[in-house]
C-alpha cells in the first residue's frame, strides 16, 4: 500500500470533520434538553398540502382520516397571495401528531406539524359537512358506489362551497365507473357552469368532451394516463496524464417515449380494464444496435365484486418472483379481508424481454387485511422448472402491524429444495418521548434468488439440459448456490423533529458479504464486513410554503472500500407552476487504499406546469473527477441534460 504523508494527514482531516458533524447531529437529535416542548397549552394540526389552488376530492384522496379525526381546510394570506391548506386534526400536542404521521401518513412528502389558533379551532371543531364528505370518500374507496352517490348528492344539495365542486367531480366519476355515461355528462357541465375558473376546468371540459363523443357513438369506454418523452444527453471523457495514451470519450443521446394507458368499461356489478405501462428508448447514435421496448405490463383484466381474471404481462404480486409474470392470474375473495390468488405462466426478468417459455411458474397466495386488528397477512406457495426441471420451489410470508407509537414489518422467503432463505426483514419502528421515533431493522438477502438456472452464469451454454451430461442435479444445484452471495445488514436509526419545519434523522449500519467463488470478479460484490453512517437533516417550508431541503452525509468503509458522500437537495417552488430543484453531491473514494478520487456532481431541474395536464421538465448537470494529490494517472469529467414533457388524460 503506498500513501503519502500529505494524502494521510488529507484524509485524517476529512474523517475529523465527518465525524465531528455527526456528533453534532447526534447530540441534537439525543439530547433530553435540546428541544423544550412548544405550545403545550395549544392544539396541533397536521398540514398536509399549501397551494394556491382550491383543495379538490383529488387532493383529499388516499389520506387515512381516524375515527375522532377532521379533515378540513383553511386559508392565509402571504405576500398577497391566498394560501388554501389541507389540514388533519386536532392533537393535543406534537408528539401525537408526529405519531400519526408516522403510522398514517410516511409515505407522504411536504407534510409538517403546526400549531393552531383558536379561531381555527372553533371554524372546524363542528364539521358535519367535513364528515359527510370523508364517509362519502370512504364508501368510494370500497368501491360502495351506491352510498357514495347518496352521500355526495346530499352534499351537492346542502350547497356547502368547500365541497360541493369536489362532490360534482367525484360524483361523475361514480357515474363513469357505473357506466352511465348521460349521467356523468350532466354533472360534468354543472361544474362547467359554477366554476368557470377552476384550474381543473380543461381537464373537466375534455373528459366531457370525450365522454359526449361516447354516447354519441355507443362506446362507453374510458380511458386514462399519460404520455411522456425526454431526450438525454450523457457524455464522458477521460484524460490520461501519459501523452502517449488516447484521450477516452463517450456519449449516449436518446428519446424514451412512456405511456401508462389505462382504459375500462364499467357495469353495475363487473368491468373490463385493458392496461398497459412500457417505454420505448431510442439511441440517437446507434439507431440499429440501441432500441429498446420495455413492457412492464400488458394485460387484460375481467372483474366482479368477488372474482378478477387477468391475462397477458402483469406484475405478480405476491406470488413469490422479483419479476414480472406472462400469463393469467386469478384472484377470489369470498369475504372482504380475505383474498386468495392463483397464477401461472412465464417469469420475466426484465421488462425488455421479450416473450420466453424456458421457465414455467405456478403459485398461490393468501392474503389478508386488517383480519386481525391493525395487521396485514399474507403467504405464498411457489413453484417454476426450468426445461422440465425443478428450477425454484419456495414459500413466503408477509406481516404488518401499525399503531400510534409502534409498527413492525416482516418478509420471509425460505427455498424448500435448498433449504435456506432467499430474504428474511424484519423492522421494528417505536415512536418514544420527545416526539423520537427508532428504527431497527435486520435483512439477509441473495443477490439473486436461489434457483438451478443460476448454474449458467459462467458456462458457455445457455440451457441446464447440456450441463446433465456431466453433472449431476445436485452438482448443478451446489454450482447454482455459490453463484448466489447473501448479504446481511443491521441498520438502527433514529428520526426527531426540531422544530415545525426541521427534522433531523441518523442511522448506523453493520454490513456482512460472504464471497462468492466466481471465476470471474462480480462487480459491487466485495466480501468481507463493513458499516454505514449516515445523518439527514431536513427542512420543509424554510423560506416559502411547499419548500423543501435536505442535507445528508454518508461515510462508508469496508474491506477494500471507504468512501465520503456528501448531498444537498432541494424543492423551491418559485411561483405557482415553476418549481425549482437544485442539487449538489461531492464524493471521495479511496478504493484498495490506492485510488483517492473526487467526484463533483451538481444538476438544476426545472419544471413548469403549462396546464392542469401539462408539465414541462428541464434538468442539466456536471460531473467532475480529480485525482487526490494527482496520484492516480487520469482525471475524468462528462455533462448531462434533459428535456421532457409530460401530459396526463
Amino acid at each position: 500500500m503506498h500513501t503519502s504523508i500529505g494524502a494521510a494527514r488529507h484524509a485524517g482531516r476529512l474523517t475529523s470533520i465527518a465525524c465531528r458533524a455527526l456528533a453534532l447531529l447526534l447530540s441534537v437529535l439525543f439530547s433530553t434538553n435540546a428541544l423544550a416542548e412548544l405550545y403545550s397549552d395549544k392544539l396541533y394540526a397536521i398540514n398536509i398540502l399549501s397551494q394556491t389552488a382550491d383543495i379538490s376530492d383529488l387532493d383529499r384522496k388516499g389520506i387515512v382520516v381516524q375515527e375522532g379525526y377532521a379533515l378540513y381546510t383553511t386559508e392565509i394570506v402571504i405576500k398577497g397571495a391566498t394560501w388554501n391548506r389541507l389540514r388533519l386534526g386536532f392533537f393535543g400536542s406534537q408528539k401525537d401528531a408526529v405519531s400519526y404521521i408516522n403510522t398514517y401518513l410516511s409515505g407522504r412528502s411536504g407534510v409538517w406539524v403546526a400549531a393552531v389558533t383558536a379561531d381555527e379551532y372553533l371554524k372546524n371543531k363542528t364539521l358535519n359537512d367535513e364528515q359527510l364528505f370523508i364517509k362519502a370518500q370512504g364508501a368510494f374507496a370500497n368501491h360502495n358506489y351506491q352510498l357514495s352517490a347518496t352521500l355526495y348528492k346530499k352534499i351537492i344539495a346542502a350547497n356547502d362551497r368547500r365541497h360541493k365542486a369536489s362532490a360534482l367531480v367525484s360524483l361523475g366519476e361514480i357515474y363513469e365507473k357505473s357506466g352511465d355515461i348521460a349521467a356523468a355528462v350532466d354533472v360534468y357541465t354543472q361544474y362547467i357552469d359554477l366554476y368557470p375558473e377552476a384550474l381543473n376546468l380543461p381537464r373537466i371540459k375534455d373528459r366531457k368532451a370525450m365522454l359526449d363523443e361516447q354516447l354519441h357513438a355507443g362506446r362507453p369506454w374510458v380511458s386514462s394516463g399519460e404520455i411522456s418523452q425526454s431526450m438525454s444527453r450523457h457524455t464522458n471523457t477521460i484524460r490520461t496524464i501519459d501523452p502517449l495514451q488516447p484521450e477516452i470519450y463517450t456519449e449516449k443521446d436518446s428519446i424514451i417515449t412512456y405511456l401508462n394507458y389505462t382504459g375500462y368499461k364499467n357495469y353495475i356489478d363487473s368491468s373490463l380494464r385493458l392496461s398497459f405501462k412500457g417505454d420505448y428508448d431510442y439511441s440517437l447514435i446507434n439507431q440499429a444496435t440501441d432500441q429498446r421496448l420495455s413492457a412492464n405490463q400488458l394485460s387484460l383484466a375481467y372483474s366482479t365484486q368477488t372474482q378478477t381474471t387477468e391475462l397477458g404481462r402483469q406484475a405478480c404480486s405476491g406470488c413469490g418472483i422479483n419479476g414480472i409474470l406472462d400469463g393469467v392470474s386469478y384472484a377470489y375473495a369470498p369475504v372482504a379481508p380475505v383474498e386468495f390468488k392463483l397464477s401461472a405462466g412465464h417469469p420475466v426478468d426484465y421488462s425488455s424481454n421479450a416473450y420466453n417459455n424456458d421457465r414455467t411458474l405456478y403459485s398461490l397466495n393468501i392474503d389478508t387485511r386488517r383480519l386481525l386488528g391493525d395487521s396485514n397477512l399474507s403467504a405464498y406457495y411457489v413453484k417454476q422448472d426450468i426445461d422440465g426441471i425443478a428450477d425454484r420451489q419456495a414459500a413466503g410470508l408477509s406481516f404488518n402491524y401499525a399503531s400510534n407509537t409502534l409498527s413492525v414489518s416482516s418478509n420471509i422467503d425460505y427455498d424448500l429444495l435448498y433449504n435456506d432463505f432467499n430474504y428474511a426483514l424484519i423492522n421494528l419502528s417505536f415512536v418514544a418521548n420527545q416526539n423520537t421515533t427508532y428504527n431497527l431493522t435486520f435483512n439477509q438477502q441473495r443477490n439473486m434468488q436461489l434457483s438451478l438456472r443460476n448454474a449458467l452464469y459462467g458456462q458457455p451454454e445457455t440451457t441446464i439440459q447440456p450441463l446433465l451430461a456431466t453433472m449431476s442435479i445436485e452438482d448443478l444445484r451446489m454450482l447454482s448456490e455459490q453463484r448466489t452471495g447473501t448479504l446481511h445488514t443491521l441498520t438502527m436509526g433514529a428520526m426527531r423533529p426540531v422544530s415545525d419545519s426541521l427534522q433531523t434523522s441518523v442511522d448506523f449500519t453493520l454490513l456482512h458479504r460472504d464471497e462468492i467463488p466466481l471465476p470471474y470478479e462480480l462487480t459491487g460484490n466485495i466480501p468481507g464486513y463493513g458499516f454505514v453512517i449516515g445523518a439527514q437533516l431536513i427542512g420543509s417550508n424554510l423560506l416559502k410554503d411547499g419548500d423543501l431541503s435536505i442535507a445528508s452525509s454518508e461515510y462508508m468503509k469496508d474491506s477494500k472500500n471507504e468512501s465520503i458522500l456528501i448531498r444537498l437537495t432541494t424543492r423551491y417552488p418559485a411561483s405557482e407552476r415553476i418549481e425549482l430543484d437544485p442539487a449538489l453531491a461531492l464524493r471521495h473514494t479511496d478504493l484498495y487504499g490506492e485510488m483517492p478520487l473526487w467526484k463533483l456532481f451538481p444538476s438544476l431541474a426545472l419544471s413548469y406546469q403549462a396546464k392542469d395536464t401539462l408539465q414541462l421538465q428541464a434538468s442539466a448537470g456536471i460531473e467532475y473527477a480529480d485525482p487526490d494529490l494527482m496520484r492516480a494517472p487520469s482525471n475524468e469529467s462528462g455533462y448531462f441534460y434533459e428535456l421532457k414533457y409530460r401530459l396526463t388524460y
